[in-house]
């Protein structure tokens, strides 16, 4: 199925009314090309599965148990820094001329989430 304008937007209309306001609990990347974001808030929340694979990109939420890394990757200790905890999923829209999801995560006070220099 293509990534275009109308299915970007079904998408985010689809994740929205789950993943709003909800709390990034836990952050896992099964894959090289995969991370799973645990949620939890008003909307219910639940696994997030973004994949950035060239065959199947995709996001959706996901009850399958997914086997992790004893070690996890570089990236995943990264993202676990910065939006464990303290972040919350304020937004999701489609970007239609450029085919890509967009989603927007605060820290609690508001601001973005925090960037290390």
């Amino acid at each position: 199925m293509p990534f275009d304008a109308l299915f970007l937007t079904a998408l985010s209309e689809e994740l929205r009314p789950r993943a709003l306001g909800c709390r990034v609990d836990k952050v896992q990347q099964p894959a090289r090309d995969a991370v799973i974001l645990a949620l939890r808030g008003p909307g219910g929340g639940g696994r997030l599965l973004l994949t950035a694979a060239p065959n199947q990109p995709r996001i959706h939420f996901t009850d399958v148990p997914q086997e992790n890394p004893a070690q996890p990757p570089m990236f995943c200790m990264l993202l676990r820094k910065h939006l464990v905890g303290e972040t919350r999923r304020d937004h999701a829209a489609a970007d239609g001329a450029a085919r890509r999801p967009r989603v927007r995560l605060h820290r609690r006070d508001g601001q973005p989430p925090r960037r290390s220099t």
